[in-house]
């Protein structure tokens, strides 16, 4: 008998301790670090780390009057909030409640434009400058940055409307080509970003491209002065270098071997002179050894050709030796890392490309992909999180009429059973 009054009080009080049991799992509310001024704001009520729909969630802002939703099969519901301040979240689930609060900050919207390197080049009659721009969403909102051009040249990008997350670390780097410049004379490109958030956010930087009247040679300000400008021997039919060849300017050395297929960017054999660009002020701004662009821009090598770099010993960061040196190619967006090469005898470092760019010389521990920049914010406010983040561990809060009314259903029970225990016997 004692065996089948054990059975009957376990299939009697196993709905009654399992309702307990899953109605006492403490909701949780995942939401951006802080909330913006009329911008929409996504609540996501979890329970036991999953979403649960028909969720009850109560806003309150600044103390206001309450305002309610309920989740959907997502676990998601939206808030606008009109003022700045103070939100609370509170989210009601199996009976249980759990609150978090955070700061609602009114949208700013700014636009940082620069030319990294060099903005002013000289050119022969046909030939191309690069110039290599950053954009930086300065603003504490994501935001979509437009760009227009007035002048001479074109971006490497596929759409001049770009969406960045704020902060220098999403910032972009664009290219501008000025090309197909055959008349002597002084060109000025003007470039503009413009807040789309705010049309009266906008910034401006200008590059002058100097057009030579005699093709007397290629060179970029800040590096040097003139790099040399040689021809190479081209069969002008295959695009066949004719003998070997090296060019060479203070720093960097090109080596061409006879036999190797040069083309312009265009796909014709290339016609005109192959010139070295010293840049130190972007080696600076990216805390490279030394950088250097290779022109004409477009050109390309088959097979590649060696790239030899020379480097001073004391120019090495210190805790890192000469054979954590590499050289980095430019890709438009970053710096990509070439198989390098060092020799310690003669302090070059020596890596095979198969078409021009920018090229620099880093150590491996060095951050080559993000130059240093200065950025004024526009608010204290901090930058809001891109993706949702759990609240942490909330307060858990007993429910007391749930205790109340399973202790009630418990001896219920108990009771039924013990009546029926004694009438049988």
């Amino acid at each position: 008998m004692s065996k089948k009054i054990t059975a009957l009080l376990t299939v009697l009080l196993f709905p009654a301790l399992a309702m307990f049991t899953v109605s006492a799992a403490t909701p949780s509310i995942s939401t951006p670090d802080c909330g913006m001024r009329g911008m929409t704001l996504p609540v996501t009520i979890l329970s036991d780390g999953r979403p649960v729909q028909g969720a009850d969630v109560y806003f309150v802002l600044n103390s206001g009057t309450p305002v309610h939703g309920q989740t959907d099969t997502d676990g998601r519901v939206n808030y606008k909030p009109l003022l700045t301040g103070r939100l609370n979240i509170t989210a009601i689930y199996g009976g249980i409640s759990t609150s978090k609060e955070i700061p609602i900050y009114e949208p700013a919207y700014g636009v940082n434009l620069t030319v990294v390197g060099d903005s002013r080049k000289t050119v022969a009659p046909g030939e191309d400058a690069t110039y290599l721009l950053r954009v930086i969403n300065t603003g504490n909102v994501t935001d979509t940055i437009n760009l227009t051009i007035d002048g001479p040249g074109s971006l490497n990008t596929t759409s001049t409307s770009l969406r960045l997350e704020p902060g220098a670390g999403a910032g972009r780097y664009l290219l501008l080509t000025v090309s197909g410049l055959t008349t002597a004379g002084t060109y000025t490109t003007a470039i503009t970003a413009t807040s789309t958030s705010d049309s009266s956010v906008s910034e401006s930087v200008s590059v002058t491209t100097v057009v030579s009247s005699g093709g007397g040679g290629y060179h970029g300000g800040g590096g040097g002065g003139p790099s040399p400008s040689t021809n190479i021997p081209v069969d002008p039919d295959t695009g066949d270098v004719t003998s070997t060849t090296t060019l060479s300017t203070d720093g960097a050395e090109l080596i061409i071997p006879a036999g190797t297929i040069v083309k312009d960017a265009t796909g014709n054999p290339l016609s005109s002179s192959i010139t070295i660009i010293p840049l130190s002020s972007t080696a600076a701004s990216f805390g490279a050894i030394a950088a250097f662009e290779l022109a004409p821009g477009g050109t390309t090598f088959n097979p590649p050709i060696d790239l030899v770099i020379s480097y001073d010993p004391a120019d090495i960061p210190e805790g890192l030796s000469e054979s954590d040196l590499v050289i980095r190619v430019w890709d438009g967006t970053g710096w990509s890392t070439l198989e390098t090469s060092v020799d310690t005898t003669t302090h070059t470092a020596t890596a095979k490309i198969s078409h021009f760019s920018i090229f620099a010389l880093f150590a491996k521990a060095q951050a080559a992909s993000s130059p240093s920049a200065t950025v004024t914010p526009t608010t204290q406010a901090p930058t809001p999180s891109p993706a949702g983040t759990p609240s942490s561990e909330p307060e858990k809060k007993i429910p007391w009429a749930l205790v109340i009314i399973s202790v009630i259903i418990i001896l219920i029970i108990a009771g039924g059973v013990y009546y029926i225990y004694t009438r049988r016997r």
